[in-house]
């Protein structure tokens, strides 16, 4: 059964073995292809398989290909698929979220670290007015 902490956990290693290959490259993304076959792939992550009541077991890998397709994260034929550049920044931020919020958001920041400051300098005031 697909989580969405096995979505995360499979875009995320995608993302690490694309960064191990060419670095933080966008344009090498389409290049780094990866196989629905690879047992590399189960090693990193090996909630990808899933055992059967009957002993038999389900590798996860392609329908998790086909939902990172359906959310724009992937793209591929047949049995190799690439991440997209949406893929890339969505397991960038997965990976770091503080990082990709205070980059995306350092407005917020800035504006909330000058109201602790004027907060504290209220305080210290009206300590020593007393």
């Amino acid at each position: 059964m697909l989580t969405q902490k096995l979505i995360r956990q499979f875009l995320i290693c995608l993302y690490k073995r694309h960064i191990q290959k060419h670095g933080e490259s966008i344009g090498q993304l389409y290049f780094t292809r990866f196989n629905i076959m690879d047992d590399t792939l189960l090693e990193d992550i090996p909630d990808l398989v899933q055992f059967q009541e009957d002993g038999s077991f389900k590798r996860l890998t392609m329908v998790l290909v086909r939902e990172l397709k359906e959310r724009g994260y992937a793209t591929g034929q047949n049995m190799e698929f690439a991440l997209t550049t949406e893929g890339y920044f969505e397991a960038q931020r997965l990976l770091s979220p503080y990082k990709h919020f205070a980059i995306e958001h350092w407005k917020w920041l800035v504006s909330a670290f000058f109201t602790l400051i004027t907060i504290l300098l209220a305080i210290v005031r009206l300590t020593e007015c007393q």
